[in-house]
């Protein structure tokens, strides 16, 4: 999507998280919570 400014930022955002997760994967993670409105 070149020309995009969206498309690109988001891009880089995910760009960013995976070299993030790469130079720390031994410490890097994610969790998840699943709610119900009650």
């Amino acid at each position: 999507h070149k020309g995009n400014k969206t498309a690109e930022e988001f891009v880089a955002m995910e760009r960013n998280e995976a070299r993030l997760y790469h130079e720390n994967k031994a410490y890097y993670g994610y969790m998840f919570y699943i709610g119900k409105k009650m």
